[in-house]
């Protein structure tokens, strides 16, 4: 059960992964762009947020219904043993 719950907090770091090449690599286009004047740092955020909302919910829902499914028959079968 432990393994289920660590797998719940580290499975984000790790799916943040394949951004950090890419963050690195804009960063002197960035910089650049923000000196110019051309946006600011939340718009960035914003363009480097927008497509993972709709896809953070659906493996968030699927997690929690998960654990919730994994913790209702652990207390079923202790329950049941006793």
């Amino acid at each position: 059960m432990s393994s289920n719950v660590l797998r719940r907090v580290i499975l984000p770091a790790y799916g943040a992964g394949p951004y950090l090449p890419a963050i690195v690599m804009e960063r002197p286009v960035y910089v650049r762009e923000m000196s110019d004047g051309l946006y600011s740092p939340l718009t960035y955020l914003m363009y480097k947020v927008r497509p993972q909302p709709a896809e953070l919910c659906y493996w968030r829902m699927h997690a929690h219904l998960y654990m919730h499914w994994r913790l209702q028959s652990h207390v079923h079968a202790e329950k049941v043993a006793v």
